[in-house]
């Protein structure tokens, strides 16, 4: 099973700055890994010639135990709930390329939107950051595509997970709520006319989110 990807991603950091460690010149403080296979490599290779027993060796197995938790976090990422999908780049294990199918019997069904979600590097303590590459017409995305929703500010816990974000965003694209806009003419249009406003979102759905 794997590990919680936050407590994971604190202890590589804090296991790295023990030891003192800077990875493809990038310091632990703003930590890039350009490629998991090489990272690990070089982990292996310098626990052969630093690890000669005691308190090094220790810390590179320690280190090696972490490393392949975070990996088994990483690789393969997928998520049970129908319609959503999350896979880490392989050029920064912090960003993640996310897929929502847009829910049946919304306006958005049918669509397929592209997302971005990114770790800070205070998560868990701070709430990754997630916005939509794709256009949208919804009353709580606006045209960054930034969206309001409670667990990505005030409501945020370290115990909650990357799925419950992301099935909070697919349940929210099922249920607009234009009391609490981001985009406000947009929750202008829902109130006034919510069937019109429906019929616009379908209209983007298509124009910009047909597989």
């Amino acid at each position: 099973m794997c590990w919680n990807f936050g407590v994971l991603w604190i202890r590589l950091r804090f296991l790295m700055k023990e030891w003192g460690w800077i990875v493809s010149g990038v310091g632990v403080d703003s930590f890039q890994v350009l490629n998991l296979a090489e990272f690990y490599a070089v982990i292996v290779s310098r626990r052969n010639v630093r690890c000669a027993g005691g308190r090094d060796c220790w810390l590179v197995l320690r280190l090696e135990c972490c490393l392949a938790g975070f990996k088994s976090c990483t690789d393969g990422v997928s998520f049970s709930a129908p319609g959503i999908s999350a896979s880490p780049s392989e050029e920064n294990l912090r960003y993640f390329n996310v897929m929502i199918l847009g829910p049946s019997q919304s306006p958005y069904e049918g669509g397929v939107f592209k997302l971005e979600l990114f770790l800070p590097e205070e998560y868990p303590m701070a709430a990754p950051k997630v916005r939509f590459l794709t256009k949208i017409y919804h009353p709580n995305i606006d045209k960054l595509g930034r969206i309001c929703l409670d667990i990505l500010k005030d409501k945020w816990s370290p115990a909650l997970q990357i799925r419950t974000v992301l099935l909070s965003i697919q349940a929210l694209l099922s249920a607009p709520n234009p009391d609490d806009p981001l985009a406000e003419n947009i929750a202008k249009h829902w109130k006034t006319n919510e069937a019109e406003a429906m019929e616009t979102a379908r209209e983007w759905t298509k124009a910009y989110a047909s597989a």
